[in-house]
């Protein structure tokens, strides 16, 4: 056995026992581990070890005193295993009693591996009621709330370390890289769609350009902005170890997104008698609305497929989503062209195929949750206890929707606004297509805020704050190198860019001309999306709201109506409205991210997840 070590612990234990007790075990750890290398630096001179220890030592030199002390205590544990308790600790308020409480504050729940301090200290308690610690018979001065702040202090140098920090990286690009993927291939199925009714001429890819706007803005939109507040309830629960709770709010989730279809299938139903009020031409209003009438299943569909989606990215189980994104949009594809071209439903053939690829997705989805082993400690059975939670998931549910929404129709409103401008075809034009690099551009920052979320809400909810924190630093350093590797190919390429969606010249100059804002608007969306992901892990979803208000209706929009129309920059203008809102709204989520007490939301974290209990 580690007979050096034991010798030097019980020599500190008896000449320590009458000195500052937390003082005394955060001083343990490298005192033992300083021993073992001298120890194994001495070995030929004037020490002999077990010959377990000394085969062991060369591979051990380099670890950290925590491993050192959790290798130390793993020989002990064997040790005491084959023995039979002979000597006890002595009962009382400050002895076995107060050694059993501290030991098991200690076992934190946690989905990820406990900590090697952790593990000391319940083994720690474990000997100290069974009474065989290194051969010590009293310890009674050991206390658990000195231990559990030697954790604390472990986890805190662990996670601020650089280790920590790679650590911390690959588990949230295991979450982001097959995320953007999932989102890259769900955004192909809109734009498949779009291309394929193109080929039938201007009158139909006008109406379902319109329909698609519109639909997103009023339906999708909102359903995927109110299934954020999943992102916190069912992030949370699954770092603290209640995994049931999961399966109780995704169909709370459920249930609350297909009571608000309803209303909205009443605005597309109503979409042509809308449009001309504004503006719009009655032939495209009205096949515009009946192409978003095929769209109704869509959104049934999606009330049940946004929940699910969330359900499983805050376990990490992105694969399944991926695989069934790529297989639905293959699917899509030769449905897609059989409904428009080869049965003739040109394009309403095009909703058709959406919508029934959507149900197909969410068929599979299902299918998995239903019948995977990895599920099976987060399913739960449809209950009471899910519609009573319907309250609880608005609570965070329409914040999160509203935070969404917000910037969305803030964009859409000023490319609508480009038309009321003085040659309304180029400029609406060159905002078209700069807002279309943005959203193609928003599917890879969008996977690094999906991972910041998942993180961030698991950590929490496990009651780890500088695991947390150390999340939301990895997924702004991810967001911000990715931004500025894509803005700067972007603003090297400005000449040549436009020609991939237009080949006149007026058009290719003013994109090339808008580049340096639009690389800018780049940068600050990757970043403002990692933000927004650690509002929803966090629960922020009000004050994500609050700050987009602030942003983009009282900052970016008077910006842009002044620049663009009194100040006569056109679409430049508008677009500097749109940076301005963007920085603004970066900026004030940092802060509060910056100054955040991370304790204050793991308490806040456990007081959500028992309210919810006690109201199930």
């Amino acid at each position: 056995m580690f007979n050096f070590g034991r010798l030097k612990l019980v020599n500190e234990m008896n000449q320590n026992k009458t000195q500052n007790t937390k003082v005394f075990l955060l001083s343990l750890t490298n005192k033992i581990y300083q021993e073992e290398q001298g120890a194994h630096n001495r070995l030929p001179k004037t020490i002999r070890l077990d010959s377990q220890i000394t085969n062991r030592n060369q591979s051990h030199l380099a670890e950290s005193p925590s491993k050192a002390l959790s290798r130390l205590l793993e020989t002990e544990k064997e040790s005491f295993s084959r023995t039979e308790p002979t000597q006890h600790c002595k009962a009382g308020s400050s002895g076995t009693g107060l050694l059993r409480k501290g030991a098991a504050n200690l076992r934190k729940p946690t989905g990820q591996n406990p900590s090697p301090i952790a593990g000391y200290a319940n083994l720690y308690g474990e000997h100290c009621v069974r009474g065989n610690l290194f051969g010590v018979a009293s310890i009674n001065f050991i206390q658990g709330e000195a231990m559990a702040e030697m954790v604390e202090t472990e986890e805190r140098k662990c996670a601020m370390s650089w280790g920590g920090y790679v650590e911390e990286l690959k588990k949230a690009s295991r979450i982001a890289a097959p995320m953007v993927a999932v989102t890259v291939l769900q955004y192909l199925l809109q734009v498949v769609s779009v291309i394929m009714v193109g080929h039938l001429g201007q009158l139909s890819l006008a109406s379902v350009a319109i329909a698609t706007s519109i639909t997103n803005v009023t339906g999708f939109s909102l359903l995927s902005g109110m299934a954020g507040g999943l992102e916190t309830l069912c992030g949370q629960a699954y770092g603290s170890r209640q995994y049931k709770k999961l399966g109780v709010y995704t169909y709370s989730a459920v249930i609350s997104l297909i009571l608000v279809c309803p209303p909205i299938c009443i605005l597309w139903i109503f979409m042509d008698k809308l449009f001309p009020l504004v503006g719009q031409d009655t032939l495209i209003s009205r096949k515009a609305r009946q192409y978003s009438l095929w769209l109704i299943p869509a959104l049934f569909a999606s009330a049940i497929l946004k929940p699910l989606t969330r359900y499983l990215q805050t376990q990490s189980l992105i694969l399944p989503m991926l695989l069934t994104a790529f297989f639905i949009l293959c699917f899509h594809v030769p449905v897609c062209w059989t409904l428009v071209f080869k049965l003739d439903l040109g394009d309403l053939g095009a909703a058709i195929a959406f919508s029934l690829s959507t149900w197909l997705n969410v068929i599979l989805l299902g299918i998995y949750v239903k019948y995977s082993s990895s599920c099976e400690k987060t399913r739960s059975p449809l209950s009471k206890d899910a519609f009573l939670g319907v309250s609880e998931f608005f609570r965070l549910g329409v914040p999160a929707a509203i935070m969404v929404c917000l910037k969305w129709w803030s964009m859409e409103l000023l490319t609508l606004l480009s038309g009321l401008l003085p040659n309304p075809k180029l400029e609406t034009s060159v905002l078209s297509i700069c807002l279309t690099l943005s959203t193609l551009h928003f599917t890879i920052p969008y996977g690094f805020g999906a991972a910041t979320s998942t993180r961030v809400s698991n950590e929490l909810g496990a009651g780890n704050p500088e695991l947390a924190r150390m999340a939301v630093k990895v997924g702004m350093s991810m967001a911000t190198t990715e931004a500025v590797i894509v803005s700067t190919a972007l603003f090297f390429s400005r000449h040549i860019i436009g020609y991939a969606y237009c080949k006149e010249k007026p058009v290719v100059h003013e994109v090339a001309v808008m580049a340096p804002l639009l690389c800018i608007s780049l940068v600050t969306d990757s970043m403002q999306v990692v933000l927004s992901g650690v509002a929803k892990g966090c629960g922020w979803q009000h004050i994500g709201a609050y700050v987009n208000l602030g942003a983009f209706y009282l900052i970016g929009l008077p910006v842009g109506i002044m620049l663009g129309f009194v100040a006569n920059l056109k679409g430049r203008g508008l677009w500097i409205g749109i940076v301005a809102g963007s920085i603004v709204q970066t900026i004030l989520l940092s802060l509060f991210a910056i100054f955040t007490n991370w304790k204050k939301q793991v308490a806040k974290a456990k007081e959500r997840i028992g309210r919810s209990s006690m109201g199930n």
